[in-house]
């Protein structure tokens, strides 16, 4: 599986890995900055869905839609 790694910005040192079942794109965080969300692409499978991640949490909180490419 895929991961998405949290770098801390001070340090450049990996602060903590989130695992997720495919390849993440580019992160986008909602306005107050509790959620992000990114694209995700599973090669083998050829689908897309939409991520959700809780920031604070460090956890994947939805895997939106699964549409084929």
């Amino acid at each position: 599986p895929g991961r998405l790694l949290e770098i801390d910005p001070n340090t450049v040192r990996l602060r903590n890995t989130i695992n997720v079942n495919g390849t993440p794109g580019k992160l986008v965080f909602t306005p107050d900055g509790r959620l992000a969300a990114a694209s995700n692409l599973r090669f083998g499978e050829q689908s897309t869905s939409l991520l959700v991640f809780d920031v604070q949490g460090r956890t994947v909180v939805a895997n939106l839609g699964d549409g084929t490419v």
